[in-house]
């Protein structure tokens, strides 16, 4: 499935982004780093929403294939 590949290496990338804004120093103004955060996370809840509603991706594909990527990439900070 092209579409779910497609959502996972996006959802890799903006969890990659995540990250290295976290790990920005004191000279970023706060007001904007956490303007770009909120951004950001309303990035990653639709990629999530979107995998959950490809046409084809049933329990079983989700359970197997899209959950464990995902959970890959949110413990491998």
């Amino acid at each position: 499935m092209d579409a779910v590949e497609f959502m996972l290496q996006n959802f890799a990338e903006l969890n990659r982004l995540w990250v290295r804004m976290w790990h920005q120093g004191p000279v970023r103004l706060k007001e904007k780093l956490e303007k770009e955060r909120s951004e950001l996370h309303h990035l990653v809840v639709k990629n999530l929403h979107i995998l959950s509603q490809i046409v084809g991706v049933d329990l079983e594909i989700y359970k197997d294939t899209v959950l464990p990527r995902v959970l890959e990439q949110l413990t491998s900070r």
